[in-house]
This record gives structure tokens, C-alpha cells and sequence, in this order.
């Protein structure tokens, strides 16, 4: 309805969180459609950013392709002063404002600007609102409940969904019972696409019911159809009637039972509203 209703919309720790860096660094933003700040985007935030981030397996868009994207949208800068320290490329789509890419600078000591990601979501947040669009796009995320960057999208109220494109699957399966591949499958908690649903796969094991509850809790997020927790060993009834009742759309099976638990879709998006 307002802005004043999008901001109480977020979680409580990240608007304290958000006023927090706001008032100690004093971050402003500014719009830009200039060609020279789409270059110096490219040259001094993008690259050195996707480059540090990634090394070796980095995959840069080349430059010309990213200045005619650029020119389809608008770019957002976050100032510290006089010094761009960060930037985005923000395009419409719809009633959506997609979030393209993403750059930041850094200062002579190897260091990025501190709260510069938040900073720059939040305004691109406020800009989307400001535009009288419905959604904010993030972009897309590894179909993990449990990966860093869908945790950070899930501070700002994001919502999981299967994209516009088509995506192709991905399946594997563990080939033995190690306490390696245990450990490797409570690590994660996979999203597979059933019949046009998300699915989320949650891995338990051992008898720490006030831990497990915990973590599933942290793990609710919102356009996820069903939470399937999946027992590597047995529990008891009183363990599984507990996790149960997290949410309507928790199950709790035994992994002996479960066939396909490792099936997942290959890429989703999130959206925040």
C-alpha cells in the first residue's frame, strides 16, 4: 500500500539492520543511464567483483553484450561520499524489476565497502516501489534451502519460484550409506520440482529433536509447497509427531522409503514482493 507498509513487511533484524548501516555509513544512491557509467561499471565494479568472488571459474559476460543489456535498463549506484562503491543493473520486465548484475569496489586495502550489498538492495527495493512495479526479481539460486545467497534473499521476505524459462533437471544418487554422504546430505536442503510444485528435501539424523526442529524452522520459506523431512535413521514417534507439526505441509518419512528424495530441478528463481 505504502512504503511505510513495505518496510514493516520485513523481518524485524533486517530493518534494524538496514537503519543500522544507513545512519553509521550514510549511503546514498543515484540512478544513472550514462554509457560512461554503464563502461565504468563494467571495468571497475563487475568484473574485479565476479572475478574475486569466483577466480578461476568466474564467468564474465563480455563487454559488449553488457553495455547493450545495460542500455535496456537503468543503472543504480551506491555513493559513499563522492566514490561509487557499488552498482546494479536494474531492468523492468512486467510488473517486475529484474536485479541483472552486480558490482562493488574495492578501496586500497583489498576491502569492500561494509553493509554495501544491503545498502544496494535496499534501494533497489525502494526504487521498484518508487516504479509502481509488484516484484523485485533477485535472480536466479541454486535449488538449496540451506545455500548462502537464497539465506540472504530470505531476509528481505523473499519468495521461491520455478522461474519463467524452463529449466533442465539434475538427479544423483549416493551409492553407499558413509557417514561422509550423511553428513553431505544434512548439509543441504534440496529443492526438487514435482508436478509444477517446489519440494523442499530435508535430511535428519540423530536424536537432537530441539536441534532438528530449530533447523527446519529456519528453513521455512515462502513458495515452498512441502517440506519432506527425511529420517536417515530411525526416530521415535514422539520425535516425528514433533517435527510434524512445524506446518501443515511437513512430512516426516523414513529415507528406506523414499526413492526419489535426490531429485531436483536444476536452477529457480526468487522473487521479493
Amino acid at each position: 500500500v505504502d512504503w511505510r507498509s513495505q518496510i514493516r513487511s520485513l523481518k524485524r533484524s533486517t530493518r534494524q539492520e538496514i537503519s543500522r548501516i544507513l545512519r553509521k555509513y550514510g549511503y546514498e544512491c543515484r540512478l544513472s543511464s550514462s554509457e560512461r557509467d554503464m563502461r565504468r561499471f563494467y571495468d571497475e565494479q563487475y568484473r574485479p567483483y565476479i572475478s574475486s568472488c569466483y577466480g578461476d571459474a568466474a564467468v564474465i559476460v563480455d563487454q559488449d553484450r553488457f553495455i547493450r543489456e545495460c542500455r535496456r535498463g537503468v543503472l543504480i549506484q551506491l555513493v559513499s561520499g563522492e566514490a561509487i562503491v557499488a552498482a546494479a543493473l536494474l531492468r523492468p520486465i512486467g510488473r517486475s524489476i529484474s536485479i541483472v548484475w552486480t558490482g562493488m569496489s574495492r578501496d586500497p586495502g583489498d576491502n569492500r565497502a561494509p553493509g554495501a550489498t544491503d545498502a544496494l538492495d535496499y534501494f533497489s527495493l525502494l526504487y521498484c516501489y518508487l516504479m509502481g512495479c509488484r516484484w523485485l526479481d533477485f535472480g536466479p539460486s541454486r535449488p538449496d534451502l540451506c545455500d548462502g545467497t537464497l539465506r540472504y534473499k530470505s531476509k528481505w521476505g523473499a519468495e521461491v519460484n520455478r522461474g519463467v524459462f524452463r529449466q533442465p533437471s539434475i538427479s544423483w544418487s549416493c551409492t553407499n550409506d558413509s557417514q561422509a554422504a550423511r553428513e553431505f546430505l544434512k548439509r543441504h536442503a534440496f529443492i526438487s520440482a514435482d508436478d509444477g510444485t517446489l519440494t523442499a528435501q530435508v535430511f535428519i539424523d540423530g536424536n537432537d529433536a530441539e536441534g532438528q526442529r530449530s533447523s527446519i524452522e529456519r528453513l521455512l520459506t515462502p513458495g515452498i509447497s512441502d517440506y519432506r523431512v527425511i529420517a536417515l535413521s530411525p526416530h521415535p514417534e514422539a520425535a516425528i509427531a514433533d517435527l510434524a507439526s512445524i506446518q501443515r505441509n511437513v512430512t516426516v518419512v523414513e529415507a528406506s522409503s523414499v526413492g526419489d528424495a535426490m531429485r531436483i530441478a536444476s536452477r529457480i528463481s526468487q522473487t521479493q514482493k
